[in-house]
């Protein structure tokens, strides 16, 4: 598995539609073998730590896209 966090730690908060790019390289760095990825995640908060409460509200997710 491999984690990806925002430079923003107030990313979630933002409440317009923000473009965030994660080049397919930050995945490799992390040992990622992009031809055998069969699924992704998206979370919120701090990875491993349920113990400081969240937020509530809706966010959207779109054009999520893989390219080189």
């Amino acid at each position: 598995a491999a984690i990806v966090v925002h430079d923003d730690p107030l990313a979630a908060t933002i409440d317009t539609w923000t473009e965030w790019v994660i080049p397919l390289q930050a995945f490799e760095d992390q040992g990622i073998v992009l031809t055998d990825v069969d699924r992704i995640a998206i979370g919120l908060g701090t990875h491993g730590n349920i113990t400081i409460p969240g937020g509530s509200g809706t966010m959207f997710f779109d054009d999520i896209r893989l390219h080189r």
